[in-house]
């Protein structure tokens, strides 16, 4: 099969099933990848541009045509706030590593915080609903409200921005006692 004379709906429909796709995915994506990585970080572009590419392939993976939006748009949004959220991450470690000289836990520090979050992680399973503690975790690994919704959207249930932000103010709320 020669997967450059496919159309973009049809390499989408496939990428799921052949490795190949994505391939060829990423090769007609990869010029808007290499340009944004490279406005977001000229001396750090390579590695833009490999968060660029796992932004892509998720794009592939979850891109529902049903709602509505072209692929392109979806890829560009999505390669974008990856990219974003990797400069935001990278500066708060450059501010880090400014302000402190060593933040290498120690071996008790370490095994400490381990512990708490797993008491945390316990008492959050305890309380929350399964959708509550869905958006807690996901929002704890770093996901946006947008990618929380997107995620656990089904379409017999579409979950939108304002549910997340809502879900996340019950968490908060029930992790500190105030239940309702």
């Amino acid at each position: 099969m020669n997967y450059q004379t496919l159309s973009e709906s049809e390499l989408l429909r496939l990428v799921r099933v052949d490795a190949r796709c994505i391939d060829e995915l990423l090769r007609r994506y990869e010029p808007m990848v290499g340009k944004m990585a490279q406005s977001f970080a000229p001396n750090d572009a390579e590695r833009y541009r490999d968060e660029g590419r796992n932004a892509l392939v998720d794009a592939a993976m979850h891109y529902d045509p049903a709602r509505g939006t072209r692929f392109a748009a979806y890829a560009y949004v999505c390669v974008r706030h990856r990219m974003s959220r990797c400069s935001r991450r990278q500066a708060h470690m450059d501010a880090l590593d400014a302000d402190a000289p060593s933040l290498d836990p120690s071996p008790e520090e370490r095994l400490l915080a381990e512990e708490a979050f797993a008491l945390t992680n316990r008492r959050a399973k305890q309380c929350l609903s399964r959708f509550e503690y869905a958006v807690w975790r996901m929002r704890i690994d770093g996901y946006t409200y947008a990618e929380i919704a997107f995620a656990l959207s089904k379409p017999q249930r579409p979950v939108n921005v304002k549910s997340v932000g809502n879900a996340l103010v019950r968490v908060r709320n029930k992790m500190r006692g105030k239940n309702d």
